[in-house]
């Protein structure tokens, strides 16, 4: 959809940016919001490049997570050495936010070595000056500020805890379990609070090739540590390429004058995880109530299960715990295996060539892993909830009624576990998430390997 095929958004645009539109340029829907990029020609016929944003009801709508919270970012730090876009405005109702679009590419993959190199050592200078800045002298209505070392981590934390209290649709005990170990190891010291972009690093700045020409999309942002944001670095250097992580971290410390702790940037990684893992389950649930979500519920569903394996060998390096997987069941042909192989073969050999749109190929691609899903559901289910019963009903020590019944059961033991029986319960939530990620396996070949280490400096 469009977002300027509504008349009232089109003269709010005007009206904010003191301009005509004279040009629509192509949209695109990214986690949970509409973009569309305008051309507006005042009275002396200077013309302008803008950015609308639009809030569509799906993931972060009426959280904290808001645009309105961007667009407090955006006021904060213009005019303090951050490359920023300027902010014109934000609705009254905070579902919309204009923005100058800014010259410059987010895609890395087209680089060259050495330009990714040259790079990732101005972005390490942009993110060491973001660093630089004092919070305090920030004007951030609505931001929590941390008054314990503790409180830079878990105040954003149990935001994101809250959100998933508030919308998802059944409980989850590996978010419990991980939102859990992270309040238990919170750090104790803290050498400096900064403002922090979160989720920062490729795909989140403009950029010519060489510098970065603006950070963008600071939804995320809130008071910190700034060894978080190193966090988010590596972990997006993991979704597109970037540069050498040693050097990036290298030039980043002789910058900023923090000493890289990477036993605290592996603590804040598992709390990556946990935010992606907490997004991706809100957005799914409220996908299933509003039928909108981005690039398609199997695409949704396919990538949860990939993060939710990621956290869990994250939480096994930082726990010391085994992580003990279980023997699947080998595949039976189901009920339906011709029909959906039929299905499969239609859209990955005919229909996905045939498609250019990025949107619509985007939900075939989408639609692809729902199909696979269903064939793997068909071929295994039965055999993996005879597992998961099995294992449930000796983790709790008793039979559960059923398995969504064990499931509030497991959630409720993790909430009052003592951590001596952490190690107990993790290796059964890790065995669970394996059982549940085989039910989607990957449209595109064998599913993405591990998060790219964290180097030793």
């Amino acid at each position: 959809m469009d977002p300027l095929s509504s008349p009232e958004l089109r003269h709010w645009v005007e009206r904010t940016s003191g301009g005509r539109i004279v040009a629509r340029h192509a949209h695109n829907q990214g986690f949970g919001r509409q973009i569309a990029m305008v051309d507006v020609e005042d009275s002396e016929g200077e013309r302008r490049e803008l950015v609308l944003r639009c809030e569509i009801g799906t993931v972060f709508a009426g959280t904290e997570i808001s645009l309105a919270r961007e667009a407090t970012a955006y006021r904060a730090l213009q005019g303090r050495g951050v490359p920023i876009a300027r902010l014109y405005g934000v609705t009254d109702d905070r579902d919309a936010l204009l923005l100058e679009r800014v010259p410059g590419t987010a895609d890395t993959a087209q680089l060259t070595d050495s330009e990714r190199d040259r790079l990732s050592a101005h972005f390490a200078e942009v993110l060491a000056a973001l660093h630089a800045i004092d919070p305090s002298e920030l004007d951030l209505p609505g931001f929590a500020r941390p008054r314990t070392p503790a409180d830079h981590a878990l105040q954003d934390f149990g935001l994101w805890n809250g959100m998933f209290e508030a919308f998802a649709r059944a409980p989850d005990p590996l978010v419990r379990f991980a939102h859990r170990w992270l309040a238990r190891n919170a750090p104790t010291s803290m050498p400096r609070t900064a403002f922090l972009q979160g989720d920062t690093g490729p795909g989140n700045f403009l950029h010519d090739g060489e510098r970065v020409r603006a950070l963008i999309d600071w939804e995320f942002s809130h008071v910190g540590d700034p060894l978080e944001d190193l966090a988010w670095v590596a972990f997006r250097a993991g979704l597109q390429p970037f540069g050498d992580l040693t050097r990036f971290y290298r030039r980043y410390g002789e910058l900023s004058r923090i000493r890289f702790d990477r036993e605290r940037v592996l603590y804040y990684r598992v709390g990556v995880l946990f935010r992606c893992v907490v997004g991706t389950v809100v957005g799914v649930a409220r996908a299933l109530r509003t039928g909108t979500v981005h690039q398609g519920l199997g695409a949704n569903c396919f990538g949860l299960e990939v993060m939710r394996r990621h956290l869990c060998e994250l939480l096994a390096e930082r726990g010391g715990w085994p992580l003990e997987l279980p023997e699947l069941p080998e595949a039976e042909p189901g009920e339906g295996e011709e029909l959906l192989n039929s299905l499969i073969r239609d859209l990955t050999e005919f229909i996905v060539p045939a498609v250019s749109e990025p949107t619509a190929l985007a939900r075939a691609h989408s639609l692809t892993a729902s199909l696979l899903h269903l064939r793997a559901a068909d071929r295994h289910r039965r055999a993996l909830e005879e597992q998961e019963h099995e294992e449930m009903t000796e983790l709790l020590g008793h039979l559960p009624a059923s398995l969504e019944e064990g499931t509030r059961e497991v959630d409720a033991l993790v909430a009052r576990a003592s951590p001596e029986r952490e190690g107990e319960i993790f290796r059964y939530l890790a065995r669970r998430a394996a059982r549940s990620g085989a039910l989607w396996p990957s449209p595109a070949g064998p599913a993405p390997a591990s998060l790219p280490p964290v180097p030793e400096l």
